[in-house]
C-alpha cells in the first residue's frame, strides 16, 4: 500500500477549519500528501488521458461527485477534507495491503468518504467507471457511496476467491479508533454545503415538510445490518443463500451463493 494520502478542496483557498483538519493526515512523516483542487484535479485526469472523465467531472452538480474520480489516483489513502486523524495512520493498513472500506452508519451501504486502496484495485476501478457513467447519464443515485457499494458487491460476486483476500470491510468502531469524521464544520450550515444538515438549509426542509406531513411521529431506524440485508442483499451474499439481493447485483448473482467472511456484516459500530 502507497504511504500517501490524498484529500480534495476543490477552491485553492482553503477555510482555516477545514485546513486544520487537513493536517492531521499531512502531518505525518513517512507520507506524501496530494492535495487537488478543482483546477489541479482537472489537470491531473488530463494528463493522464482520461477524457470522459474530465468531461464527466465538469458535469459534476457538486464537490462530493467531483471527489469521486480522484479514488482512482495512484493508491493510498483518501480521506475527505472534514475527517480528523485522531489515531495512526498505520493502524488503517494493518489487515493487509488490499482494499480497505467501512459501512455507513445507518444507510447499509459503504461510505466513501474514507478508504485505503492499493494501486488498480478492481473495486476502485469499477467504482469510477460506474461513476463515469452516472456522471454522463446524470443518474446521481449511482454516485457516492452507493456507487462503491455496488463496485465492492460486484468484485465480491464476481471473483469471490480475491475478494476474500484483497478486500475488508471493517465495523465502524475501528474506523473511529482512528478517525472521527465528518467533522462539524462553518461551512456546512450554508446553502452552500452539498449536504447540509444543520443550519439555514435543514431549517428550510424541515419547515417545508412539516407543512405537508405534519408532526409525526419518526418510523423506527432500522439496524445497519438489517438495512444491508434488505438494500443490498449482503446476509444472502455471506449465508450462501440466493434470496433477498438489491437490484444494484446482476441478475446472475441471484443464482449465486458465496460465503464471504470478510463481508460478514457482524455488528456494525456506528
Amino acid at each position: 500500500m502507497p504511504r500517501r494520502i490524498v484529500q480534495y478542496w476543490n477552491r485553492t483557498e482553503v477555510p482555516d477549519s477545514i485546513r486544520a483538519i487537513m493536517e492531521s493526515w499531512r502531518a505525518v512523516p513517512g507520507w506524501h500528501d496530494t492535495l487537488f483542487d478543482r483546477g489541479s484535479a482537472l489537470r491531473w485526469l488530463r494528463d493522464t488521458d482520461c477524457t470522459e472523465h474530465v468531461r464527466a467531472f465538469k458535469l459534476a452538480s457538486h464537490v462530493a461527485e467531483e471527489s469521486d474520480f480522484l479514488l482512482m489516483a495512484d493508491g493510498g489513502i483518501y480521506a475527505d477534507a472534514d475527517d480528523l486523524l485522531t489515531g495512526p495512520q498505520e493502524a488503517l493498513l494493518q489487515h493487509g495491503a488490499g482494499l480497505v472500506v467501512f459501512p455507513e452508519p445507518t444507510l447499509g451501504s459503504i461510505e466513501n468518504n474514507l478508504l485505503c486502496a492499493p494501486r488498480g484495485h478492481p473495486v476502485i476501478a469499477r467504482a469510477v467507471d460506474l461513476s463515469l457513467r452516472a456522471m454522463l447519464g446524470r443518474d446521481n443515485a449511482k454516485t457516492g457511496p452507493g456507487m462503491l457499494t455496488r463496485a465492492t458487491a460486484l468484485h465480491l460476486i464476481e471473483d469471490p476467491g480475491a475478494a476474500l483476500v484483497d478486500t475488508h470491510l471493517l465495523p465502524r468502531a475501528f474506523l473511529h479508533r482512528q478517525v472521527h469524521p465528518h467533522m462539524a464544520l462553518p461551512c456546512k450550515s450554508t446553502s452552500h454545503y452539498w449536504n447540509a444538515q444543520t443550519g439555514e438549509v435543514s431549517h428550510a426542509v424541515h419547515t417545508a415538510l412539516t407543512k405537508v406531513v405534519g408532526d409525526r411521529e419518526a418510523p423506527p431506524r432500522r439496524d445497519a445490518l438489517s438495512a444491508w440485508g434488505d438494500r443490498l442483499g449482503w446476509r444472502a451474499v455471506v449465508r450462501g443463500r440466493s434470496d433477498g439481493f438489491g437490484s444494484a447485483l446482476p441478475g446472475e448473482a441471484r443464482q449465486k451463493g458465496v460465503l464471504a467472511r470478510n463481508f460478514t456484516p457482524m455488528p456494525l459500530s456506528g
